[in-house]
């Protein structure tokens, strides 16, 4: 493997912090962190008298039953965003949280003004509407280049965890604490009493979000983070559904480390190369292997493997195998948006290419490594289609 020289020579991100460069690093990351904790402070202290004034008037949510929800898991870098936006395409069937509602409305009351405000024409077109949407493209411009997101985009609702000091966003800020660092192994490492406190938080959110957006539909979530929590998911949620994507470590692994580099740099974290590799790589090696376990030995529930390629390949096809498996009908309507998004990702060619030796990994040993879960996902795909 390269030595930290060669690192820094090969990859065009934030390289390690230098001696010299420390102080300023710091000085830096207390800017930041100084304004957000008081910013999510102020914030939470407005969501929790939301969420405790549901308690009075909106209790009625906890009736609310969420019927088979559907789970896309797996390593991130795998397609999953993909997935997502070409399922929830059918708003029929599915119903899934933007990011505005699991930061800022996590409540049944926030949910329901705000629903009100965006169905106002003069709202939308006011200049506080235009305020926030400049604001959002200011707030995710760094974003961009390695994961689309925004205020009015669908998003991993792990973030919902944000409220409940769980969420991965917080490793990714704070890799010092080991309370975070937990997360990774949700299912293994969390205590019992923090793993049902979480959960149930995280099944009330839902329930809350089903009772103003629901209408009938079926709940459909894209989360990485979840591929540590299957069992706790599968002992809370009924009817559960699990979509197990998978891709090549040559690929999902430098694309990881890339993407946490960026939030690196980001949050000015104090985390470097070495860590930030040594990290994935641990965090790849239960990932790739724990579906296996959970998903393959245990029957109240259904589920399907689906690899990168026939999902950037053959889109139409693996949703129709998808809606075959879990007894879904599919319409035209929907038929259509899947061959238009199909043609759309053809013509996009990305220019962004991680070879795992950028990043001081060998290719041979990823494939070495991660050799028997890889074969095993791909015999289930095929099996399963």
């Amino acid at each position: 493997m390269p030595g930290a020289n060669t690192l820094e020579k090969t990859y065009r991100g934030p390289a390690p912090d230098h001696n010299h460069r420390l102080p300023a690093r710091k000085f830096r990351r207390i800017l930041f962190l100084i304004p957000f904790i008081l910013f999510f402070a102020f914030a939470e202290i407005i969501n929790w008298l939301c969420l405790l004034l549901d308690e009075v008037f909106y209790s009625s949510y906890k009736k609310i039953k969420i019927d088979s929800p559907v789970f896309i898991v797996g390593m991130p870098r795998t397609g999953s965003t993909y997935l997502h936006n070409l399922l929830y395409n059918d708003m029929e069937r599915f119903t899934s949280m933007k990011l505005w509602e699991m930061l800022f409305c996590p409540s049944v009351i926030q949910k329901k003004v705000a629903r009100l405000l965006f169905s106002s024409p003069s709202f939308m077109n006011s200049c506080i509407m235009r305020g926030i949407m400049k604001l959002d493209r200011i707030l995710f411009r760094k974003y961009q280049a390695v994961h689309h997101s925004g205020l009015f985009y669908i998003e991993e609702d792990d973030y919902l965890l944000l409220h409940v000091l769980a969420s991965h966003t917080l490793l990714f800020m704070f890799p010092e604490i080991k309370r975070f660092r937990a997360l990774t192994r949700f299912d293994e490492l969390v205590s019992e009493k923090r793993k049902r406190r979480i959960i149930s938080f995280y099944k009330k959110g839902i329930q809350k979000h089903m009772m103003v957006y629901g209408n009938g539909r079926t709940y459909l979530s894209k989360c990485p983070p979840n591929t540590s929590k299957i069992d706790s998911l599968l002992a809370e949620f009924e009817g559960i559904r699990f979509i197990c994507l998978f891709r090549e470590p040559k690929y999902t692994i430098p694309s990881t480390i890339n993407f946490l580099l960026r939030l690196s740099r980001i949050y000015y974290s104090p985390l470097d190369l070495q860590t930030i590799r040594e990290q994935v790589l641990n965090t790849a090696d239960h990932w790739y292997a724990y579906p296996l376990e959970k998903l393959t030995t245990k029957g109240r529930h259904e589920f399907i493997v689906a690899g990168y390629k026939q999902l950037t390949h053959k889109p139409e096809w693996l949703l129709k195998n998808i809606y075959k498996r879990f007894g879904y009908s599919m319409n035209e309507e929907h038929l259509e948006k899947i061959r238009a998004e199909q043609q759309a990702a053809n013509k996009y060619r990305s220019s962004r290419q991680y070879p795992p030796e950028k990043f001081g990994l060998n290719s041979g040993e990823l494939e070495s490594r991660f050799k028997k879960p890889i074969e095993k996902l791909t015999k289930l795909s095929e099996y399963a289609n």
